[in-house]
């Protein structure tokens, strides 16, 4: 009796560190080149397209975005 419940424990073990190991939130902004801004323009080659900006808009990146937050 006692090799069966060590083999139910380690079965729910291993399966609790497969799933709390595999299930991490991933950005999605990590799978793909964001692109780049040249002037008025912005391109992702990896998207395959091409914006201008329209006058007036500023153009912010993620470094400016996350010391707003925390203000």
């Amino acid at each position: 009796m006692p090799v069966t419940l060590y083999r139910h424990f380690g079965f729910l073990a291993f399966s609790l560190i497969v799933i709390f190991t595999g299930c991490k939130p991933k950005d999605p902004n990590k799978q793909i080149d964001e692109g780049k801004v040249q002037g008025e323009i912005y391109e992702s080659k990896e998207l395959g397209w091409t914006i201008t900006i329209p006058q007036g808009w500023d153009v912010v990146d993620k470094g400016d975005n996350a010391s707003r937050d925390q203000k």
